[in-house]
């Protein structure tokens, strides 16, 4: 199955009559449980370089690090949206899956080592359920994103409303995008997306009050181009996304 973000903090205060162990997450549920996401389109909480802190630089892992990594040192996707919204930057992505795949909590440590201790607790909290949990994280493919705006182009014409901001919905709409991409049942508690879903793909059930198990037709259509540095998305309303891969700057 492929869980969205709520229902993991549902799974953190046992409040589901099922496990999850070894479901699958995007990279976007990951990146919101481990709280990257920023205040601002352009930048993140902290960044997870693509490679690791010991080949970014002498000492690196071995020191105390207490300031973030650098931009460059992770990948990134631009997000156009033509005249429609303003552009927005996922960072680390990839990053971010392989890190949670291969349970890399010196990583994380490093990562977000300059970080009140706080937020830290929090981080490496969500991020030990995940572990413990044994879950599967996928990062964002341009198959993914051709999907993501064909659901934000039809979400424009519904009578949905966006959320506080449209990172937000977009977020979830990329969740959405990433479950039927990989064909998995998607578990949602977000009401927003529920009903997205349920008009979009009618193949909805209710499993227990407030969450539904989504399951997807084909995702005939899409052009996914496997190695692809770029998502055409619409092209006739200017939306595309440019995948850029890190480098090994760390600062």
């Amino acid at each position: 199955m492929f869980i969205d973000t709520h229902i993991v903090s549902y799974a953190k205060r046992d409040r589901l009559p099922q496990s999850i162990r070894g479901a699958t997450m995007s990279s976007v549920s990951a990146s919101e449980l481990l709280l990257v996401y920023g205040d601002t389109r352009t930048a993140a909480t902290y960044y997870v370089p693509v490679a690791h802190p010991l080949h970014l630089g002498t000492g690196i892992a071995s020191s105390k690090w207490d300031h973030p990594f650098s931009k460059r040192s992770t990948d990134r996707i631009l997000f156009s949206f033509g005249s429609d919204f303003e552009p927005l930057i996922e960072f680390g992505s990839n990053a971010i899956a392989t890190m949670v795949n291969d349970k890399n909590f010196d990583l994380l440590r490093l990562s977000i080592s300059f970080l009140d201790k706080q937020k830290q607790k929090i981080i490496r909290e969500n991020f030990g359920f995940l572990i413990e949990e044994d879950i599967r994280c996928v990062p964002l493919s341009p198959g993914t994103l051709e999907l993501g705006y064909r659901l934000l182009d039809a979400f424009q014409t519904s009578k949905e409303r966006f959320k506080t901001t449209f990172r937000n919905t977009w977020n979830d709409l990329l969740i959405l995008a990433a479950a039927w991409e990989y064909g998995d049942e998607l578990w949602s508690s977000d009401n927003q997306l529920n009903r997205l879903a349920a008009s979009s793909f009618g193949e909805c059930r209710e499993w227990i009050a407030g969450l539904l198990k989504i399951r997807f037709p084909a995702a005939g259509g899409r052009t996914q181009r496997r190695g692809s540095r770029e998502s055409k998305g619409y092209v006739n309303k200017g939306w595309r996304a440019t995948f850029h891969t890190g480098t090994n700057q760390a600062w």
